[in-house]
């Protein structure tokens, strides 16, 4: 059989935000989204906006999720092939202005570069929503914010949502400045968020996405310090990513052409691709999901079987595990562990702290899950284990225990260690 060549990151599209906005066949999609929107939107208000968390590894669409969340909420680009106005109304989906900050290219190695992206960043935002204000001519990221805030509710005459993707990233590259800069900068980024706090009313709820759980306040910046964090809650756990039901519902067509190509029956291909990118497990309900972003890479390529996530930014992990042991065998397959994935990391991870961050960043997941009777409460305890091939193979290249070239090396679909050990490195 020809051998196909992986694919670069610049030449995949995911469906992801087709299936949610654009085929009418993919509508259960589009209606869970609408769910978990309506859920949001209509959680009792606290004094300040409601703040919400989620975060999901590399791979799974957060990204085009929030733009299509704001396409939902502002109704843009939804009249498309496949989505009607009709279709529109089916769904029952709120409605409000929404402003949607994406950091995801945020770029910054002192505090005074940190300031002028996020200016940046906002003056974008005012030029997106047609407001005529120059923002660049305030002083910090947070009186920009706040003004920013004002004058869309102003514009719209109603409560703003907030969108914040890749929420994470000022955060990370506060950790790589030198260490009387790192305070300065994180307390910058902390009170520009403060600014939505102190919007009150004129911001109706805030959520913010990505692959990593930290504290937004501390002890200089008040921040955002009450979050509802979401990323294991049952409300999405199935959001992001495909169960193997809708691997078949979505990709019917897609898997009865590639299947015979690679040699396989369809239920093989099925197998292969959950084999090599499912497992991923968010919730106590133990549902698992395949990473969206990997699937649609491999059936864009023929239905040849990658590491495609490789290509991920996965830095701040890379420089965890090169200051602990690579044994990990202290925590993979171990039962009776907690629910470490609920914690927050610090931005200098230790051993307490890289079982949460190899959790959010999916080279781990809930496995087992067992449930003791206690003198006074129920006590769930957990087993965790490597999702997948794809995620295990990036591991072992992260650890230092692989070759990079195990990133390149096709995977089989039938034996999946099959080549593996020829890139191992000895320690």
């Amino acid at each position: 059989m020809k051998d196909i060549h992986m694919p670069s990151l610049t030449s995949y599209s995911s469906s992801l935000q087709e299936i949610i906005l654009s085929d009418q066949h993919y509508l259960s999609k589009a209606r869970d989204f609408v769910n978990f929107l309506r859920f949001l939107d209509e959680e009792p208000r606290q004094f300040s906006p409601n703040f919400s968390l989620i975060i999901r590894p590399h791979g799974f669409g957060m990204s085009l999720a929030l733009e299509s969340m704001e396409a939902m909420l502002m109704r843009d680009d939804l009249i498309s092939e496949g989505f009607s106005a009709k279709h529109s109304e089916e769904l029952d989906m709120p409605k409000a202005p929404a402003l949607r900050l994406s950091l995801k290219h945020l770029k910054a190695t002192n505090p005074q570069e940190l300031i002028e992206s996020l200016i940046d960043i906002m003056q974008v935002q005012m030029w997106r929503h047609h407001i005529k204000r120059n923002i660049t001519n305030y002083s910090n990221p947070k009186a920009c914010f706040a003004k920013l805030l004002e004058d869309l509710e102003q514009k719209y005459q109603d409560s703003i949502v907030v969108l914040i993707d890749n929420y994470e990233l000022p955060l990370y590259l506060a950790s790589l400045m030198p260490k009387n800069q790192q305070e300065t900068a994180i307390s910058i980024y902390f009170d520009m968020l403060n600014a939505i706090k102190q919007a009150g009313p004129a911001v109706k709820w805030c959520l913010l996405s990505g692959h990593a759980k930290f504290a937004l306040a501390n002890n200089i910046s008040e921040g955002i310090p009450l979050i509802n964090d979401l990323s294991f809650s049952e409300r999405c756990d199935t959001l992001f990513g495909f169960t193997l039901d809708e691997i078949s519902e979505y990709f019917d067509q897609d898997l009865k052409i590639l299947a015979p190509r690679q040699g396989l029956t369809v239920s093989e291909l099925k197998h292969a691709l959950n084999k090599c990118y499912g497992g991923f497990v968010f919730s106590k309900r133990q549902i698992p999901v395949l990473c969206s972003a990997s699937v649609n890479r491999a059936l864009n390529n023929e239905g040849a079987l990658y590491p495609y996530t490789y290509h991920s930014e996965f830095s701040f992990i890379r420089d965890t595990l090169k200051n602990e042991d690579p044994d990990l065998s202290w925590f993979f397959n171990r039962d009776g562990q907690d629910a470490v994935f609920e914690n927050s990391i610090s931005l200098e991870p230790t051993r307490k702290d890289l079982a949460a961050l190899l959790l959010q960043y999916g080279f781990a997941s809930i496995d087992k899950i067992t449930t003791d009777e206690g003198p006074l409460s129920l006590i769930t305890r957990y087993r965790y284990n490597c999702p997948n091939v794809e995620m295990r193979r990036i591991l072992k290249i992260l650890q230092g225990k692989a070759s990079p070239k195990l990133a390149m090396q096709r995977i089989n679909p039938q034996v999946f260690e099959d080549g593996e050990d020829a890139f191992d490195i000895e320690e």
